[in-house]
């Protein structure tokens, strides 16, 4: 059945919608309605918004969104900040919260910073996120957790 789409060079969805439009030949209409129709409605409503000039895959990257209002160039971005828009991107960026997982009140979070950069075991630098973000299961929690 989608067997004639790429044939008619019809690859992408946008694609389909457009030909779909024009398209005179009634048993490729059906068989475009047909997959069209498997589609969610706002995710054609989406295709139908495609710009050629703006959406073309033809250009290379050469420039990423790394934080709101800040785009880099490919060449020069880090590992870090690849990392850190990673996790913003998946919602997995935590605030340290010290004084309500350990009960300490009053921490210098540059001494954090400092000792997990000057740290070059991994082990150690382990241990130490661990026990500031009170993650050893003691006896008292391992009981909690029956």
């Amino acid at each position: 059945m989608i067997k004639p789409l790429p044939k008619n060079g019809i690859t992408t969805l946008y694609e389909l919608i457009q030909a779909y439009e024009y398209e005179t030949n009634e048993k490729l209409t059906k068989t475009m309605k047909i997959i069209i129709a498997s589609f969610p409605k706002t995710l054609i409503n989406i295709s139908k918004c495609n710009n050629e000039v703006i959406n073309s895959d033809n250009e290379d990257i050469k420039h990423m969104l790394i934080s709101p209002r800040t785009r880099n160039n490919l060449n020069t971005i880090t590992v870090k900040e690849l990392q850190v828009t990673q996790k913003n991107a998946m919602k997995k960026i935590d605030i340290l919260d010290v004084k309500n997982k350990v009960g300490i009140d009053n921490i210098d979070e540059d001494n954090i910073t400092r000792f997990r950069s000057n740290c070059k075991n991994p082990k150690l630098r382990n241990i130490y996120f661990r026990l500031i973000h009170n993650d050893f299961f003691t006896h008292v929690r391992m009981k909690n957790e029956e």
